[in-house]
């Protein structure tokens, strides 16, 4: 599963072991906000710079905004003095299997074979926002008429088109296989901010450690 994850173990001799269990409670306070505040940035950072802003190499267009509400930041502790942030999926939508597609590729050099219809001959593609608030044409109220356009590779392929003389618009974009490009939703956003969270991770132990002493 995609993601970024953080995790912090804290060790010394027996003498930096004393001193910090001391103001350990402190520690574990002051990194588990650190992270949940720059954890909540990056997710924030990623939506409007990553799955927003239309279909192109680094942003991908929202239309149900599924794909956004399945995302998620969560710090925990865990044994062995880990502190645990996440910036990650809640696998429990629907959509949540889409992310990895988008970070990775399908088709061409991605890491995911190219994505292509499996209970109907083509995939569908909205063409306007009518369109878009239909999961499918199937649930399009109006008679739909196929104009038939192979696309470049000479494969089957066409429009569903509807209405006639001067008042015909295309509505879906039918194709057999739908090539995605590599965005990096998750590696852009971890290639900006795990430095932001290490630095602030650093000052608040330099913080707490000076406090401990001057206490």
């Amino acid at each position: 599963m995609a993601g970024v994850a953080v995790g912090l173990r804290i060790r010394g001799g027996p003498a930096l072991n004393a001193r910090l269990l001391r103001i350990e409670r402190g520690i574990s306070a002051e990194i588990r906000e650190v992270m949940l505040t720059t954890l909540e940035q990056a997710h924030t950072w990623m939506i409007e710079n990553a799955l927003t802003g239309g279909t192109t190499p680094t942003r991908l267009k929202m239309r149900t905004g599924n794909l956004i509400g399945s995302l998620r930041v969560r710090v925990a502790s865990e044994p062995g003095g880990v502190i645990r942030g996440e910036l990650t999926q809640d696998q429990r939508y629907r959509s949540a299997r889409y992310l990895p597609v988008h970070e990775f590729g399908a088709g061409g050099s991605g890491q995911f074979p190219a994505i292509r219809a499996t209970r109907t001959k083509f995939l569908a593609i909205p063409l306007n926002p009518e369109a878009e608030s239909y999961q499918s044409p199937r649930d399009f109220p109006e008679k739909l008429w196929f104009l038939p356009k192979p696309d470049k590779q000479g494969r089957e392929a066409g429009f569903w088109m509807t209405g006639t003389g001067k008042h015909i618009t295309p509505m879906w974009r039918l194709l057999q296989s739908v090539t995605i490009p590599a965005r990096h939703p998750f590696g852009r956003t971890a290639k900006i901010y795990l430095p932001i969270l290490w630095n602030r991770v650093t000052r608040a132990l330099e913080r707490l450690v000076i406090n401990s002493k001057s206490g």
